[in-house]
């Protein structure tokens, strides 16, 4: 096992190697970085294997499919030796890079997370932040946290949330859920839909960030709903129908079970909640009568016999069929 006090004597070498470095990102990392972490990674071939197994996805944009070659190239010729792996967070967001060295010959061997001048195009160089974030989105790596944490720092430079406009709204909301910051998503999807309502870009985006900030906490999700209800965030409808699913999905089982999806005929594993879920169907036809007219119904709605199934085969709620 290595010797932490032996690690410790290296963070001296870090720093200097850093801010001797050609390239101004890194020298500011290296004299205002936090040092998260500071340990020996053992490059085996292995190593380089799990490296191939990117650069022979065809789903991966050519940009990343450079940064991997990269790293392959600068990790191979250590195959049966000892880098220093080291975590650093710096800036208002604490965004994590990694630098690894060889600490025999006293040099950096390669950098992750860092702003590298020659991974971006010339044209963004004057280019705006919502620019910049969809650049970062459109080639995106394996580290979709890290890229997602980018784009927040790259929009909220200099600015809070409301003053950005609705494209870039979207952007950000986007990039918390990249970073998965689930509530700090939601917080940016209200902030949309008090600007524009009855979004259905908006709309789909809230569904899936509220789901992913309450994923295991029903209380908390139906709390926030009756909130979202409350300050007239959104249609009123939209929240009812979202606890009314909450509750099928924990009836059914789909929540207990991943991946598991019910289908007519399955059993039904808490029956009991099946009534909450009735009562909010009905509190969302009381807001608005006209969900189950496909013809007129919001695009958020979805099919509404499939989507409410396991309620409506149940012969005490088949009254709230389409």
């Amino acid at each position: 096992m290595t010797d932490a006090h032996i690690l410790l004597e290296h963070v001296s070498m870090v720093r200097r190697l850093l801010v001797t470095s050609n390239d101004s990102e890194v020298v500011r990392v290296g004299k205002l970085g936090e040092i998260t972490y500071l340990v020996e990674e053992h490059i085996t071939q292995d190593t380089l294997e799990v490296i191939d197994v990117f650069l022979t996805s065809g789903k991966l944009p050519d940009v990343a499919r450079q940064w991997w070659q990269s790293k392959r190239d600068a990790f191979e010729p250590y195959v049966g030796k000892r880098l220093l792996k080291i975590g650093m967070a710096c800036g208002s967001h604490h965004h994590h890079r990694e630098v690894y060295i060889d600490s025999k010959a006293e040099s950096i061997v390669f950098l992750v997370g860092f702003d590298r001048p020659e991974m971006l195009p010339e044209a963004l160089e004057d280019a705006t932040p919502a620019d910049r974030a969809r650049w970062i989105f459109d080639h995106s790596s394996s580290d979709t946290r890290a890229e997602g944490q980018r784009v927040v720092e790259v929009l909220l430079a200099g600015r809070a949330a409301s003053e950005l406009s609705s494209e870039e709204l979207l952007l950000l909301a986007k990039g918390y859920n990249w970073w998965g910051q689930n509530e700090k998503a939601l917080e940016t999807a209200k902030l949309g839909l008090i600007r524009t309502p009855h979004s259905s870009e908006w709309l789909s985006d809230a569904r899936t960030y509220i789901h992913n900030a309450y994923l295991e906490d029903l209380p908390g999700f139906l709390s926030s709903c009756d909130a979202y209800i409350a300050e007239e965030i959104g249609p009123a409808a939209f929240w009812h129908l979202l606890k009314a699913g909450a509750f099928i999905e924990i009836a059914t089982g789909e929540r207990e079970t991943e991946e598991y999806e019910w289908i007519p005929g399955d059993p039904i594993k808490h029956p009991e909640l099946l009534r909450p879920a009735a009562d909010a169907v009905q509190a969302a036809l009381a807001c608005d009568p006209g969900l189950r007219d496909q013809a007129q119904a919001p695009d958020w709605v979805g099919d509404w016999n499939l989507r409410f199934a396991a309620l409506l085969q149940e012969p005490a709620f088949s009254h709230l069929k389409q």
